[in-house]
């Protein structure tokens, strides 16, 4: 018996909110109906969401039970959530499914499904570039935070459609590595009305890459770079947030998809 579609609505409702009360409820039902592994995987994840703003020595405790549980379990959990025959590979997050890896041509098909089976933020997505119009036109974009499209010849064409997409109004990170991406799709980006909440967009290995380079010594940074390319960017278009770090330790330069707000 799946979790009802209605503790998965309450769920998916909270996104702005991070209210965990919802899937507390959803662990409850889990244990009530013979899924007590499945519920423990939920009040695993968010005690340790909490844990990560004040860690202490029982978060090395849970981390192993976590571990544990997903190297034993996970199989199952997946597919007692119904998605296994859709994606590629996955992340539970604060006791859920909210990423997935699949194909662009499978999520446009089947995104209905996957939308009614976990609370989805976080996409990676994979050849992309034959049905990328149709993808960015899709209304399943809606609630999505994150998105990799790394790997899949991307141009400049492209990124119009990306920008102009009426659906990515959440969206805060993105990454785009390894395209052929130049001046003119990067600053389609950073006109885009549709993409006002977005924060941060990783380059590497395009034509251009107009984000910001650090100088760093022994993990600390000691100043942060804008190229030619982004400056050039920041005339055309005004200033760009994405192109920027506030990050002052270089393990911080990629901010965390799961958190970032």
């Amino acid at each position: 018996m799946p979790i009802p579609q209605q503790l998965l609505e309450a769920i998916i409702a909270t996104q702005d909110n991070f209210d965990d009360t919802p899937r507390r409820v959803a662990e409850q039902w889990l244990n009530k109906n013979s899924q007590a592994a499945r519920g423990e995987l939920i009040d695993l994840q968010l005690s340790l969401a909490i844990m990560s703003y004040n860690p202490s020595e029982n978060t090395v405790t849970l981390d192993s039970q976590l571990s544990f549980l997903l190297e034993s379990q996970g199989q199952n959990f997946i597919q007692f959530d119904g998605l296994a025959e859709y994606v590629e590979d996955y992340t539970y997050h604060r006791g859920f499914v909210e990423h997935i890896k699949l194909s662009a041509k499978n999520f446009l098909q089947h995104a209905p499904t996957l939308f009614s089976l976990a609370p989805i933020y976080h996409i990676d997505l994979t050849d992309v570039a034959s049905v990328s119009e149709s993808l960015f036109q899709s209304p399943y974009l809606k609630n999505i935070t994150s998105l990799s499209l790394d790997r899949n010849n991307l141009t400049d064409e492209n990124m119009l459609q990306l920008a102009s997409s009426p659906y990515l109004g959440k969206l805060r990170w993105l990454s785009l590595m390894f395209n052929s991406i130049d001046i003119d799709g990067a600053a389609a980006l950073a006109e885009s009305k549709s993409l006002a909440k977005l924060k941060y967009v990783n380059f590497f290995d395009n034509i251009v890459d107009p984000t910001e380079y650090q100088a760093v010594d022994q993990g600390v940074i000691l100043e942060h770079i804008l190229p030619e390319s982004g400056q050039e960017l920041e005339k055309r278009c005004g200033h760009v947030r994405w192109l920027h770090s506030k990050a002052e330790l270089e393990r911080n330069l990629s901010p965390n998809r799961f958190t970032i707000g």
